[in-house]
């Protein structure tokens, strides 16, 4: 007869109570170890009679109980582990449940956390629970390892980082995932592994943005990505400006985001490819709160594609819904609608709460910003108590375009909506690092004093408080908002000049004036859109000529800028990345011909490898591989009559180095939604050769739009749901290369000869 040990049935449940830190019903050590219901039902009884095992914890809806563990012996576990390791299939739970059993090491839970990795995308329960299981052994290892990890405390730091990238998008695992901060940073302060230090504070504060709890001591964090750069080992400089980025993201810096962002590495190592999600996020955030929104749709449609083409659908969503705030604060409130529409279709509040409550509060936002606060209100209203009946947990948010909102529902006199109380919502906005969210809060809170009747010199002094909060970011909207309010004060103050330079200040940001009686709501909808200018810098006197010509100028200068201080594909990105600039495109990519003719991808803007493999962009790849083959024959042809006219004049070989890429060949840049753009050899542009010569002209969408595309999108135009139907809507518009045609964009027949 086997032992408990020896039973592959008895010890994958002994092991999953084990390894779990909370009781686990019968239905979830079901899907744990793939055995049916009966006969997991069989064999907790028998466990529970040998006092292995006992009910605990409440019962789940059918009334069965819930188990845990009684204590085990390190022998009994190991012994079990062993029978899961040989007798188990690789691929499933149980197999990785034994790996972590036992006397487990980092390197093993290294193996269940890239098992776990491969198979989240799935949503599958045994995996979300085997993710939970290695949570808590890093917990336990943390504890117990505290003083004597030594060398192995950058390994556990590497590991927390990662476990926690994976949960980002899951409140629930995100929580519990947040707890491992505080314990790998006290182990790498008492190991001596300092370099780890400011990555895990770094990220902590994200975790915090993403799970609604207090931000941690801001003097701790503010430091952090400072002392990265202390340290000189090559991965730690790669690293430097993901999580530099995601921090100057938190504390509203939005133009160093944007600059970090253009500095990633490269995604090679499985360990990080998810930090790039968060700093993804957070430049797509930074890009649409400075109005640069070509960039900031082209980093959300990167990474939705991206997330589809991997089958993260939630993943996906999730960026969708972040699309959705992208198209309400640009105005194009037709596009919006549509996607806010999928989101609602598509997602349930108890499938994932965090996308159902982004989608709500994006249609409550809609029908504000469409002049109907009165619909927005019953939005909000109905769809946060339907949730909060159904037990759906708060997903939080920080978002200025909802604390507008909430002020607006207060000043119209509607009641407090649960879970969107004003008050506590400004209080949490004043918590926060980030100096916009610190700016809004401090608006909200003077306009709110206002209304009470405060002495009008505390308002004044609170919106000076909100634009020295404001002025470092560089949002517009929010500056736009501030002085506006501030100018009526000192209006009423009789600071008549001081309320005209605020004024000024508003016509300056937004284009042209704006009404001096405009309500607050009024004033809000009217700084919301793409009507009025980003907050850009004034372009060079010799930069005026056209568009291409600066364009040509600037590409030619980046080539011959100090070319030794770059490396040839670090140069590449450089030229590629003020391309994207100058045309505000969506996304770019630079290729280059490979021995057999093939477009060989050397350098993107928000465009991913996956998606260049992708069967939505085989039409694009092969009218790209034509444009190569013609324009390599007659280019060829001249270089070979250059090199016969050099070796007239010049009998002897050449010596020294030439700037730039000395390998002639032919260079192709598909720059998605704005043009296309053809240039020859790098070399051709270096020092040696003052003049690039470059092609431009118009590919198949609107230049300031960004919709054109050689990608296409998964959302489909559905009718809209019961919830917006009887709303009136915008009538929408439709682009000649529709992202829901399932179909790359055929190139147009108009294109000059290569």
């Amino acid at each position: 007869m086997p032992t408990i040990a020896s039973s592959v049935p008895h010890a994958s449940l002994l092991l999953a109570l084990q390894l779990s830190a909370r009781p686990l019903h019968e239905r979830e050590l079901a899907a744990i170890t793939g055995l049916p219901e009966i006969r997991v039902r069989s064999a907790l009884r028998e466990l529970s009679l040998r006092k292995y095992a006992a009910p605990a914890g409440e019962p789940d809806g059918g009334g069965a109980p819930a188990w845990a563990a009684a204590h085990i012996g390190p022998d009994l576990l190991e012994d079990m582990a062993e029978t899961l390791c040989t007798s188990c299939p690789e691929a499933g739970v149980p197999y990785h449940m034994g790996i972590l059993g036992g006397n487990a090491t980092l390197e093993d839970c290294e193996i269940v956390v890239r098992f776990i990795d491969d198979r989240l995308k799935d949503n599958d329960p045994a995996v979300l629970a085997c993710f939970e299981m290695a949570v808590q052994f890093l917990l336990r290892w943390g504890r117990a390892h505290m003083d004597d990890a030594g060398q192995k405390s950058w390994r556990y730091a590497e590991l927390v980082l990662v476990v926690q990238s994976m949960c980002i998008f899951s409140h629930h695992y995100l929580q519990l995932a947040t707890e491992l901060s505080p314990l790998a940073y006290e182990v790498a302060a008492r190991n001596n592994s300092e370099r780890f230090m400011p990555m895990i504070w770094i990220f902590r504060q994200y975790l915090q943005l993403f799970s609604g709890g207090e931000p941690p001591l801001t003097d701790r964090f503010f430091y952090s990505s400072e002392k990265m750069r202390h340290f000189k080992e090559q991965d730690m400089q790669d690293r430097i400006p993901v999580f530099e980025g995601i921090e100057n993201f938190l504390k509203g810096n939005f133009r160093e985001t944007l600059l970090c962002y253009a500095r990633r590495p490269a995604q090679d190592h499985w360990w990080y490819k998810r930090f790039f999600e968060p700093l993804s996020f957070c430049a797509s955030q930074a890009a649409m709160y400075l109005r640069e929104y070509p960039l900031a749709t082209g980093i959300i449609e990167s990474a939705r594609q991206t997330a589809e083409l991997a089958g993260e659908r939630l993943v996906a969503m999730l960026w969708i819904a972040h699309l959705c705030f992208l198209l309400l604060r640009k105005g194009a409130l037709d596009e919006a609608i549509v996607k806010i529409d999928y989101l609602l279709n598509c997602v349930s509040p108890e499938q994932n709460h965090k996308i159902a409550s982004s989608a709500v509060r994006a249609l409550a936002v809609y029908h504000h910003l469409s002049g109907r606060t009165d619909a927005a209100y019953r939005v909000l209203r109905n769809e946060t108590l339907r949730a909060a009946a159904r037990g759906v947990p708060h997903s939080p948010f920080l978002d200025p375009l909802v604390l507008d909102l909430l002020y607006v529902f207060e000043q119209r006199g509607y009641p407090p909506i649960p879970r969107y109380e004003l008050e506590p919502t400004i209080e949490i906005f004043l918590r926060q690092p980030s100096r916009q969210l610190r700016g809004t809060a401090l608006r909200a809170h003077a306009l709110r004093l206002r209304g009470r009747g405060a002495p009008a010199e505390e308002v004044v002094s609170l919106l000076h408080d909100s634009l020295r909060e404001l002025e470092p970011t560089g949002d517009p909207r929010e500056l736009v908002l501030t002085h506006h309010e501030l100018a009526n004060m000192l209006e009423a103050l009789g600071q008549h000049r001081e309320a005209h330079r605020q004024r000024k200040r508003v016509t300056e940001l937004i284009g042209h004036p704006l009404d001096e009686n405009a309500s607050y709501r009024n004033a809000a909808i009217a700084a919301t859109g793409e009507t009025f200018p980003a907050l850009a810098p004034t372009p060079e006197p010799e930069a005026l000529d056209t568009p291409g010509r600066a364009l040509l100028d600037r590409c030619h200068a980046a080539f011959n800028r100090e070319p030794t201080a770059y490396r040839s594909d670090e140069l590449f990105q450089h030229l590629l990345d003020i391309a994207q600039q100058e045309l505000q495109s969506e996304r770019a990519a630079l290729f280059r011909p490979s021995p057999d003719g093939k477009p060989e991808f050397v350098a993107s803007v928000n465009l991913t490898r996956m998606e260049l493999e992708s069967e939505q962009m085989r039409s694009c790849m092969e009218w790209l591989e034509g444009i190569l083959g013609s324009a390599a024959k007659p280019r060829e042809r001249e270089r070979e009559r250059e090199r016969e006219r050099e070796r007239e004049r010049r009998p002897d070989p050449p010596t020294g180095n030439i700037s730039g890429c000395a390998s002639p060949s032919t260079w192709a840049s598909l720059i998605r939604g704005s043009f296309i753009w053809t240039a020859p050899s790098p070399a051709a542009c270096s020092s040696t050769s003052p003049r690039p010569c470059s092609t431009i002209w118009p590919a198949c969408s609107r230049r300031k739009s960004g919709r054109a595309s050689g990608l296409s999108s998964s959302v489909p135009k559905k009718p809209a749901s019961s919830r917006i139907a009887s709303l009136p809507l915008p009538a929408r518009k439709t682009a000649t290369c529709s992202r829901s045609s399932g179909r790359a964009c055929a190139p147009p027949s108009n294109r000059p000869n290569g």
